[in-house]
């Protein structure tokens, strides 16, 4: 698992610390093997800041991520089946909770709302109300749907159909969500916070950015250059692809890491 522990630190968030003090010791103790998660929560910080016992036998590896594509058939008909034409396809994956910040997606969209697009929200949670009025104040009652939470099965079927992945969480976007829209070869507009920055490159794979006063209309921007130009579609695409290749395992790579260092472990 990952770690808010590091985010808290740097906030100095000291009440939230101590109510975790029982992470914290887990993380001081001993071990012969420690696996953290590399999702962005930047967990190997938060080994060096509690000064962990295990630093020296801990392993820090992003999770797996299986062959996530469908056949070019399949994406055909799920478009027909939602009645999808020529419009631009966007896409989000999560719960709508405070810190993960759909509602930056909707301010974006709402200064291109004169383009042809379709924005699928994936996840339900205690926002939904409140994003769905956003959206009402915004005119974009039209252009964007509320899917809700979906098995996996489905998850797929709508990642296929995107153009873009949108992912602006507060904490951390180097979740399932992006890894799965890296595997499926999405052009990814993210924020430059925990560590996404070792996976997205600004108009090299993908579009990511600081958080400040800018924030919106730099999206705007890069939208619409992204929506008329093809050759930096294109640029984008050929490099996220080449992202999948070198940075992704598999499940079965990723679980066959840790059995090797557990193997190591007894054969000590």
């Amino acid at each position: 698992m990952g770690t808010w522990l590091t985010a808290y630190y740097k906030q100095k968030r000291w009440l939230k610390l101590f109510l975790n003090f029982d992470a914290i010791l887990a993380l001081k103790l001993d071990s012969d093997l420690l696996i953290m998660t590399n999702d962005g929560t930047q967990g190997d910080k938060a080994l060096q800041i509690f000064k962990s016992k295990s630093l020296k036998n801990y392993r820090f590896w992003t999770n797996g991520v299986d062959e996530q594509k469908l056949d070019i058939e399949e994406v055909r008909y799920f478009k027909h089946f939602l009645g999808l034409k020529d419009e631009k396809i966007f896409l989000s994956i999560s719960r709508l909770e405070s810190w993960k910040r759909v509602d930056r997606i909707i301010h974006s969209l709402a200064l291109i709302k004169e383009k042809d697009f379709k924005y699928f929200i994936i996840g339900d949670g205690q926002l939904k109300d409140t994003l769905n009025q956003l959206i009402q104040k915004k005119g974009l009652s039209e252009k964007i749907v509320f899917v809700g939470a979906i098995p996996n099965s489905e998850v797929k079927k709508y990642l296929n159909i995107a153009d873009v992945f949108f992912s602006f969480y507060d904490l951390s976007n180097v979740g399932n969500p992006l890894l799965e829209a890296i595997r499926t070869n999405k052009i990814i507009f993210t924020l430059n916070n925990g560590d996404t920055k070792n996976w997205i490159e600004h108009k090299k794979n993908g579009f990511i950015y600081d958080i400040d006063e800018s924030l919106y209309q730099n999206i705007k921007n890069d939208l619409n250059e992204l929506i008329e130009n093809t050759q930096l579609k294109n640029k984008i695409l050929y490099n996220i692809r080449k992202t999948e290749i070198e940075k992704l395992k598999t499940w079965e790579e990723r679980l066959d890491m840790e059995v090797r260092e557990v193997e190591r472990l007894v054969k000590c």
